[in-house]
């Protein structure tokens, strides 16, 4: 039996345009032994050349002119936050699956 215990964080990133971004860790334990069994980190839309994990393209849809664009439109918003949890989710399936 396996558990998996993930963490996800939704942020703003500011370059030249507003983009949404999620960085999702994720580890699957062993529920009896503790031990872990998989880990990785996982960076959705904007991507940060100093940092590790497995990146994950936002369609354009989740790409902003400025901040105020952002924010104007929550149910875009909140589909793009949908969106990226179904995309690592994906991705996690994938890499599990091989």
């Amino acid at each position: 039996m396996w558990s998996c215990i993930g963490r996800i964080a939704y942020v703003i990133a500011e370059l030249s345009r507003i983009a949404g971004a999620s960085t999702v860790y994720f580890t699957l334990v062993d529920s009896r032994t503790h031990e872990k069994l998989y880990t990785e980190k996982f960076m959705y839309g904007y991507h940060n050349p100093f940092m590790s994990g497995t990146d994950i393209d936002a369609p354009s849809t989740y790409h902003f002119k400025n901040r105020d664009s952002l924010f104007s439109d929550s149910k875009k918003l909140v589909a793009g936050m949908e969106n990226s949890i179904t995309s690592v989710s994906g991705s996690v399936v994938s890499k599990l699956s091989k």
